[in-house]
């Protein structure tokens, strides 16, 4: 019974760490990149761009000269997984949606997408577009 409650503790204690690095790393990466860490968090947590986080940052964004070059692996820690994935190193962020309970993109209903493309691991440029 020791063994278990210890096991849980440790587990439970690695989680916790790796949730502190992470938000460190996402907090260091966003200063040195001149972003809000609270406004990325909120980027990250709009899964689908359903709570309207994102359209809040997409115009900071797309002015961020800084971003041009962000290496494709340190982009993805920081602003989590993109929404869709296309060919060529597009990768795609939803915004202004309307969603379902489970937070899934409701068919036919207008939403803004936010394009990064990335050559040779590297972010290359960033566009908006209204389908």
């Amino acid at each position: 019974m020791k063994k278990i409650i210890s096991f849980t503790l440790i587990l439970f204690f690695c989680a916790n760490l790796y949730s502190q690095e992470l938000k460190y790393v996402r907090n260091t990466i966003s200063r040195y990149y001149k972003l809000d860490p609270k406004t990325v968090n909120l980027w990250v947590k709009d899964l689908n761009g359903c709570k309207g986080f994102r359209s809040f940052f997409v115009d900071k964004l797309t002015k961020n000269k800084l971003l041009i070059g962000m290496p494709q692996d340190l982009f993805f820690d920081l602003f989590g997984k993109a929404d869709f994935i296309g060919e060529d190193g597009i990768f795609i962020y939803f915004s202004g949606c309307k969603c379902d309970n489970k937070l899934k993109r409701i068919p036919e209903t207008d939403f803004t997408q936010i394009v990064f493309q990335f050559k040779e691991g590297k972010l290359f440029s960033i566009e908006v577009a209204i389908p």
